[in-house]
């Protein structure tokens, strides 16, 4: 079958003749003379096989299927590899026709050569293509446009590969001078000078990721060649740049990343030889000289200035596309020592260069009046999306942290310039008066950590309340400028807790009354709202409270009217709002009233998990506003939450419907979330209105979220009411033990994820003589499963029920696991369950997550340990890493490890229990083992950004060690931790276990329980020093 027309059916609309073409391709792929047929086909591009458009798909299809072929059929090198290579004289022919091809007018047939080219030069060269770069050079040399673009991709690509110190420093050394040449040479079009840069950067960042595996060879290739490119950097960026086209400023964007990517990995080379004052100095004069231009095309739209025509409009950078990148740099060197000096000097310039660059733009104004969910996304301070605007205040932000007095001092005057120049300009009638100021209160405002905490430096050097008072007050009513009076509103909210209280209420009375404002815009309305979030949280519930009803009356009915980022803001809002009423205002009927909307705007909106969290946190206020308002908010929500999944289930009409099933599984979430926010049991009914649906959803469902979902919610029964779950129905036990058994026999490990919860609080809750006669087939089955299991998140979901039963009845399973058999698929025989949970626990104890299952592991090894019965020792498991010359001071890749597996040692269990405690030791940063968890915080010696002259001064405020948070006054077990119910109480939560260890390891020593003396000599240096500070602490 002739080619051309297989690649003309790939693309055929017609499902059956695609599907027959693409397995055509995919058999064919075996044939050697098959890329020979590809690179022929792209290399006929300009011969046409029907029309133009035809040929050039077809083309276009032959390249991106001869990508495929390398990357599997190519070398083993490649990890997709299958099948034959094809033969070295095929190779040669291809790799040849591929060159020829990087000179092609086409750009997208150049640009998938390339592709192709770099990925075989990535496992050819040097040995089986040792003329790559002899032929790149050439093409360089030659200064052919396409040619020229097409070695720059090939160089490009190749230089992102896994590169070896071989392949590293030839391209390097022989290939990046004839790049700067080109960067040099303005003859050579703007985009291919650009890429000289690209490549230059990628080259940093490969260097960066080799340089602990080839520190000699990056260290020679970073200080030869790099410097003489910051150089030429700097040579060019001298150049004016406000008479230079679109294009000539994609040259100066793609210098800047590249300096900031260089600052980042080797420092050195920026802050030596005054490069860094330099680049500091040019900086700000592009900040100066291209902010008219700025405010030209972006802030007034008067459209005055006509910038050069490029020979490549296409291509390059706006202005703002270019300065952001020359901010964010300029801030990462204000944060280095090195510019002090210049800085300093420059502050005053560079706060108000900060504030006028952050102004609105004319595309800001018209994007978020007509996209509201668009102005809440640009203006969260959790999610900010980045843009110019935030790079100013990034740039203001480390000025105020590192020059804390200078900057504050400046940032009074030039606020009051800028409320002056926007004074002026609205006296003289100018539409966009109000940009510089509302421009300085953004800015200000996104400061309010460090301007509003009156132990900072900064604070005291500003006029906050001066500011709130006579200017930010005026603006609240500035209706003729809706961006500025709604950032009014925002600025006061950011300081409430600076606010005197009168000040403060006369902010929440104004903002609530917006909210019924007729002629009030979106962007005021938004605003209002985001302020009302932020008083309510930052207020004491006084000034809010009384007024909170008003509010909320204003707010809900805006829920059924909104969608996305701007209901999650009304929803937020409502949820602040009413923490702030007393469970006395918080009434039934209120209650009822919020469920009754509420409840339907979660079911419109079920899709966006975002919006479901933030309602389920709503339901969750709700639920722990009192117990009037919990037993409300369950007779209203739980039976139509319990409807939407009993239409979920199979058999049911939409069962089957993915937006159901999705609707089912949120509906469970929130029942969880509700039940769980009563203090203490369940409320009455409960059970019996949602275990019909909730049992028949677990029994038959397939869905793996579903279920998921569901077995938390049951998990949270058996933890809060376990005796009413099993008079619920005579066979509740049963048919539990059944749902456990059915996730087991799943193949998919994550729809079991959550199992080991159920089953550990079953073991905790269910009374030995109801779980007894169950318990051998329930532990066989968790077994089987075990010695399957593949990922260490599911092994410790069945590990940790075993350990819970060893830390309680260690004689019983220990009798237990050693007579029960289990096939060991590894070796295809039967072994006992006690070699296959140890040989699982050990594997993966270490990579275990949350507080009581690492917790009741590590005492489960001590009981282990301590009851020195002699069946542990025979079990072999695997122990510490070894380390020969193929893998010693080596960063293992894919590739290595593919080689040159990693391998291990086998040692016997109870040394591994040492190991593993002790580890935990070192974790937990007991005073045993604190000296040893310390390390060096400064290992890079490139560093200049400023620090204190201790790097670890401070650290006793900021660091807390684990066994701080678990000694007495430790809170690892607050309000918003699952366990917190009935674990905080538990004993075993209550011990300090940093010196339960070092009782346990003493005592162990001393007495030398279980051939502890013995043991310790085959620990490691390290191991041996946590123990033996262990024994004196």
């Amino acid at each position: 079958m002739d080619l051309a027309t297989v690649l003309l059916g790939s693309l055929s609309p017609d499902t059956a003749q695609r599907m027959s073409a693409e397995q055509y391709l995919e058999t064919s792929q075996s044939d050697p003379n098959f890329p020979l047929a590809l690179t022929d086909l792209i290399g006929n591009v300009d011969n046409p096989i029907h029309t133009r458009q035809i040929t050039y798909n077809v083309v276009h299809s032959a390249g991106i299927i001869l990508r495929k072929y390398v990357n599997e059929r190519w070398s083993p090198f490649f990890v997709a590899f299958k099948g034959s290579p094809p033969p070295p004289d095929i190779k040669d022919i291809i790799r040849q026709r591929l060159f020829s091809l990087l000179s092609t007018s086409h750009k997208q047939i150049r640009t998938a050569c390339a592709y192709a080219l770099a990925s075989i030069a990535s496992c050819d060269y040097p040995e089986q293509y040792p003329s790559l770069l002899h032929d790149l050079a050439q093409l360089f040399q030659q200064a052919q446009r396409d040619g020229v673009h097409g070695a720059m991709r090939v160089l490009l690509d190749f230089v992102k590969a896994d590169l070896t110190e071989t392949q590293l420093v030839p391209v390097t050394q022989e290939l990046l001078p004839l790049l700067l040449h080109i960067l040099k040479n303005p003859t050579y079009a703007d985009s291919t000078r650009g890429l000289t840069v690209a490549v230059l950067r990628q080259c940093v960042l490969t260097l960066e990721m080799v340089k602990s595996t080839y520190p000699d060879a990056v260290k020679e290739i970073v200080n030869s060649v790099i410097p003489v490119w910051i150089d030429g950097f700097i040579a060019l960026l001298q150049v004016p740049p406000q008479k230079e086209t679109r294009s000539q400023w994609g040259i100066r964007f793609e210098i800047i990343k590249t300096i900031a990517s260089v600052f980042s990995t080797f420092k050195s080379l920026i802050t030596t030889n005054n490069n860094i004052e330099s680049l500091t100095r040019i900086l700000i004069d592009h900040l100066v000289t291209l902010l008219p231009i700025f405010y030209d095309r972006q802030v007034y739209d008067t459209q005055s200035y006509e910038q050069p025509e490029g020979e490549e409009e296409d291509d390059g950078a706006a202005v703002e596309e270019l300065i952001c990148p020359i901010i964010d740099l300029l801030t990462g060197f204000a944060n280095n020592k090195h510019t002090k000096g210049t800085i300093e000097q420059a502050i005053p310039l560079l706060v108000k260069l900060s504030l006028e660059w952050g102004q609105m733009t004319v595309e800001d104004e018209d994007t978020w009046i007509s996209d509201p969910n668009a102005f809440v996304d640009d203006e969260d301070d959790e999610t900010e999306n980045y843009s110019l605007r935030i790079a100013t205040h990034d740039l203001l932000g480390v000025l105020l942290d590192r020059y804390p007095t200078a900057t504050a001092k400046v940032l009074g005057p030039v606020t009051a310039e800028l409320l002056s120049t926007s004074q002026s300009a609205s006296q003289e009638g100018k539409q966009h008066w109000w940009k510089p100021i509302e421009a300085a209160l953004a800015a200000i405002g996104n400061l309010s950590n460090q301007l509003g905490d009156e132990d900072n430096e900064a604070a005291e050097h500003f006029d906050l309340m001066g500011l709130c008072q006579s200017v930010v007050m005026q603006f609240v009513n500035a209706n003729e400028s809706p961006f500025l009076q709604g950032r009014a509103f925002v600025f006061a909210s950011k300081f409430a807790g600076n606010l005197p209280p009168d000040l403060a209420g006369a902010f929440v009375d104004a903002a609530a009354a917006m909210l019924n404002h007729s002629n009030a815009g979106v962007p005021v309305k938004i605003s209002a709202v985001r302020a009302i979030r932020n008083f309510a949280n930052g207020l004491d519930d006084e000034i809010v409270g009384p007024k909170a009803l008003q509010i909320l009356s204003s707010i809900v009915p805006l829920l059924a009217h909104t969608t996305e980022s701007t209901l999650g803001l009304l929803v937020e809002a409502v949820d602040t709002v009413l923490d702030t009423l007393n469970t006395e205002a918080l009434t039934t009927e209120l209650v009822v009233q919020l469920s009754s909307v509420i409840l339907p705007v979660w079911e419109k909106n079920v899709n966006d998990p975002l919006l479901a969290s933030q309602l389920d946190d709503l339901f969750v206020t709700l639920s722990e506003s009192g117990s009037k308002a919990h037993s409300a908010l369950v007779g209203i929500a739980v039976k139509p939450l319990i409807g939407a999944v009993s239409r979920a289930a199979p058999g049911q009409p939409g069962g089957e419907d993915v937006d159901a099933r999705l609707l089912a599984s949120s509906a469970i979430q929130l029942i969880n979330s509700i039940v769980r926010a009563r203090s203490e049991g369940l409320e009455p009914g409960v059970i019996a209105t949602t275990c019909p649906a909730l049992f028949n959803i677990l029994e038959s469902a397939d869905d793996r979220t579903l279920m998921q979902d569901g077995i938390e919610l049951l998990t949270t029964y058996i933890r809060k009411d376990i005796q009413g779950l099993l008079e619920w129905k005579s066979d509740s036990l049963v048919r539990i033990l059944n749902i456990i058994a059915k996730l087991l026999q799943t193949d998919s490990e994550g729809s079991a994820l959550f199992i080991g919860d159920v089953v550990t609080h079953l073991f905790r809750n269910v009374s030995k003589d109801i779980l007894d006669p169950a318990l051998p087939q329930l532990l066989k089955v968790i077994l089987d499963r075990l010695a399957l299991s593949k990922t260490s998140a599911f092994t410790q979901n069945l590990v940790i029920p075993f350990t819970y039963l060893i830390h309680t009845r260690r004689e019983v399973i220990l009798e237990y696991l050693s007579n029960t058999a289990v096939l060991d698929v590894n070796s295809n025989s039967m072994v006992s369950g006690l070699e296959v949970l140890l040989r699982m626990w050990c594997d993966n104890a270490e990579t275990f997550r949350g507080f009581w299952a690492i917790r009741i592991s590590t005492l489960a090894l001590v009981d282990l340990y301590t009851s020195q019965d002699r069946r542990l020792d025979s079990v072999m498991v695997k122990g510490d890493q070894i380390i020969d010359e193929s893998n010693r001071n080596t960063i293992m890749t894919r590739s290595k490890t593919r080689n040159a597996p990693i391998e291990f040692t086998s040692i016997p269990f109870p040394l591994k229990a040492i190991k593993l405690l002790l580890g935990e030791i070192q974790n937990v940063g007991t005073s045993a083992a604190k000296s040893n968890t310390v390390k060096d915080v400064d290992e890079d010696d490139d560093d200049d950004d400023w620090e204190d002259d201790d790097p670890l001064a401070g650290a006793d405020d900021e660091i807390h060690y684990l066994s701080d948070l678990l000694s007495p006054g430790g809170d690892l077990l607050d309000d918003g931790d699952a366990d917190a119910e009935d674990m905080r109480d538990d004993p075993d939560c209550q011990i300090d276990i940093g010196n339960y260890l070092s009782d346990f390891l003493r005592t162990a020593y001393t007495a030398n329980t279980f051939n502890t003396h013995e043991r310790c000599a085959h620990l490691s240096a390290q191991e041996q020093a946590i123990f033996q500070h262990a024994m004196v602490n």
